[in-house]
């Protein structure tokens, strides 16, 4: 059952379309090397910048139907800052609290829908996508939205309400390797807003990237990301440029 789970999707691609899904291989190791750089730049007070680097493991611990649940560790994680900036006194902590940080778990579906969280995890799908629940060919696109009033922490009892849906668009640029792998296109153009204590802050953010997938597992093998913000509160603006790469080993 298994072997066929894996074969399908590939026998779909040689047809000229493929069906994306989900299914990694269960207790099999994934392990990723993410960078992430970030540079923000804050009117009067200049700009400040950063660059995280760290190892995410992940791994399909079990599977019930339709259902994974997945856990992630993080290691190795450093930081990088301009000697003497803001940030630079606080990074042995902050690489400190990132290295000792708990395994996190997600239940999701094949299309990358979170279904049961534990941990910190956000509303965007598995790995920043969504898959259609239709086969797609080369040039289609299809689209989902995230909505950041349902982030985890963020809702009525919270002294910080969060709102705003992002529309984010995929597009399939190409499949390799006779049909193995699929290279998509990732944008997103929108606003999100918060307001604590009655301050209300907005913030209108721009992505783009692309992600490269295994067509018969649905994991990610490489993908590159940038997003641009502009945030506005008390009468400030604050610009962030954020890249972010990230491969498996």
């Amino acid at each position: 059952m298994v072997a066929l789970t894996l074969v399908l999707p590939l026998l779909t691609a040689g047809q000229g379309a493929v069906r994306l899904r989900y299914q990694p291989l269960l207790n099999h190791p994934y392990r990723y090397r993410m960078v992430q750089s970030m540079k923000m730049e804050m009117g009067a007070m200049g700009s400040q910048g950063y660059t995280s680097s760290m190892d995410i493991d992940i791994k399909a611990v079990s599977r019930k139907g339709d259902l994974t649940t997945l856990e992630t560790r993080m290691s190795n994680a450093k930081i990088k800052a301009p000697a003497g900036g803001p940030m630079a006194a606080a990074i042995p902590n902050m690489e400190k609290r990132m290295n000792s940080m708990k395994p996190v778990r997600m239940t999701m579906d094949s299309f990358g829908n979170p279904k049961g969280m534990s941990g910190s995890v956000g509303t965007m799908g598995f790995q920043g996508i969504r898959f259609p629940n239709h086969p797609i060919r080369v040039g289609q696109t299809w689209g989902t939205s995230i909505d950041f009033s349902q982030l985890p922490g963020m809702g009525a009892a919270s002294a910080m309400k969060m709102g705003g849906k992002i529309p984010m668009k995929f597009r399939l640029l190409s499949l390799g390797h006779s049909g193995k792998s699929a290279k998509i296109e990732v944008s997103s153009t929108g606003t999100m807003t918060m307001n604590m204590n009655g301050q209300k802050i907005n913030t209108v953010m721009n992505s783009k990237g692309t992600m490269t997938l295994e067509v018969a597992t649905g994991m990610t093998t490489d993908s590159q990301m940038t997003m641009d913000s502009v945030t506005a509160f008390s009468g400030q603006t604050m610009k962030n440029h954020t890249s972010l790469t990230m491969k498996l080993k």
